[in-house]
């Protein structure tokens, strides 16, 4: 008895280290395979040993979870033969992170099924303030090294930003400054939304957060927008009562801008700033459309979705292969097809890429898996009364809007607050039957 509840509290404390260890995804480095094995990563077979049999004994999945779990069999499925028939190494391996990923989610979805509605939104409101404040102090400590010219990863240098010139941007542990500004909104709406749940004095539980809102500042994301419509949201539903138009008014105005912003750039031609713009690897000289004098230059972002639309016409069933859209980028450069001076990116688009890599089958099954989600916490009475309830609902907006423009489906932290969606909603639907 003694050893089932000692590896029961190892496995809790495991738990609350794979968790933290989300905002720590590029401090490993190891040779021949880099950076693609992180904390996370060496944290999860572990925990995995650890994970109590006792919780397989006493669960079963309600009949509406089985739908997702079928979602989720076909969304892994799909990947695999895409990957299987485009005959790549390097794309079964990035099949095989989804399948990772996957697993992951449901270990943690069976711990934290185990805890009842309260104690869920009590626990992963601390964990991810825990986590915010932390990993804003360590990330902003590259400023601090580099005032003492110290060069760090933690701060990236970026020349010839749209319309701010070259900037500093905060980069922290992680692979690139918007990793780090989702990873710290999931912490920042939590953290805001169970303030009244969060240790410490009031007073530096405010200096805390507001720390973990200056990093998100410094990242100089577009996904600030996303965050402080976010934050608009709970201060609305504190004086006003939220409903539908409310919600759909104010976010439509925003995925707009943030689908402007990241896919054109406004410019004045034939000026220094057009030179400078058009010497960076993310903005082209092609004009999309004039606004005046003028012009609205295409992105990286404009550029990979035309390749996306392409490629989706040529293999529509099951595209060409998770991971795979960087090789056909190259193949573009090689045939003048596609700036030679751009980086190689991802789709940076989770919907458009799925199309490209997945093709038509995979993308439908992407998008089963995400509406589930969605509309598990869509009722708008519970976003106006149940303050956790309404956290996973804004955070599900601001990660499928930043789909727009980012390839979501590999940030571990987005499964993460996938499991927590699922286990809320698992306790919620036990207690009202």
């Amino acid at each position: 008895m003694k050893t089932h509840t000692l590896k029961k509290e190892v496995f809790t404390k495991l738990i609350l280290l794979l968790i933290v260890s989300t905002g720590l995804q590029n401090v490993l480095f190891f040779p021949y395979i880099g950076n693609k094995i992180q904390l996370t990563e060496i944290l999860f077979p572990i925990t995995l040993l650890f994970l109590p049999l006792s919780y397989f004994k006493r669960f079963s999945f309600l009949k509406s979870e089985t739908t997702l779990l079928l979602f989720l069999v076909l969304y892994l499925l799909l990947n695999i033969l895409s990957s299987s028939l485009s005959l790549s190494n390097s794309s079964l391996l990035e099949s095989a992170g989804r399948v990772y990923l996957v697993a992951l989610f449901l270990m943690l979805f069976l711990h934290l099924a185990q805890m009842s509605p309260s104690e869920i939104s009590t626990v992963i409101p601390r964990i991810f303030f825990l986590l915010g404040w932390s990993l804003s102090l360590l990330s902003l400590s590259g400023y601090v090294l580099l005032w003492f010219n110290i060069k760090n990863k933690f701060v990236y240098s970026f020349a010839e930003y749209p319309y701010l010139g070259t900037i500093y941007r905060l980069n922290g542990p992680t692979f690139t400054p918007s990793m780090l500004v989702t990873i710290l909104s999931v912490c920042l709406i939590f953290s805001l939304n169970g303030f009244s749940v969060l240790p410490y004095k009031k007073s530096v539980r405010i200096l805390l957060i507001s720390i973990i809102v200056l990093a998100c500042c410094l990242t100089f994301s577009k996904t600030l927008l996303l965050i402080f419509w976010g934050v608009l949201v709970i201060l609305y539903n504190r004086y006003f009562k939220l409903n539908r138009i409310v919600l759909i008014g104010t976010i439509l105005p925003v995925i707009t801008l943030l689908f402007f912003a990241t896919h054109f750039v406004m410019v004045k031609p034939n000026t220094d700033q057009y030179k400078n713009y058009i010497k960076t690897n993310f903005i082209s000289s092609d004009v999309a459309f004039k606004i005046g004098e003028k012009e609205a230059l295409k992105t990286c972002y404009y550029l990979n979705k035309k390749i996306a639309i392409d490629l989706v016409s040529t293999h529509p069933l099951l595209g060409i292969g998770t991971g795979n859209f960087n090789d056909e980028v190259e193949k573009r450069k090689s045939q003048n097809r596609y700036p030679s001076n751009f980086l190689s990116y991802d789709p940076h688009s989770t919907y458009f890429g799925a199309l490209a890599e997945t093709g038509v089958l995979g993308f439908v099954t992407l998008l089963l898996v995400m509406g589930f989600f969605m509309v598990a916490y869509s009722d708008i009475k519970k976003v106006s009364t149940d303050s956790f309830y309404q956290s996973v609902f804004i955070l599900l907006v601001i990660f499928y809007c930043e789909a727009i423009s980012t390839d979501i489906m590999n940030f571990r932290h987005l499964w993460v607050l996938l499991a927590i969606a699922f286990s809320y909603r698992h306790k919620n639907i036990l207690i009202s039957n």
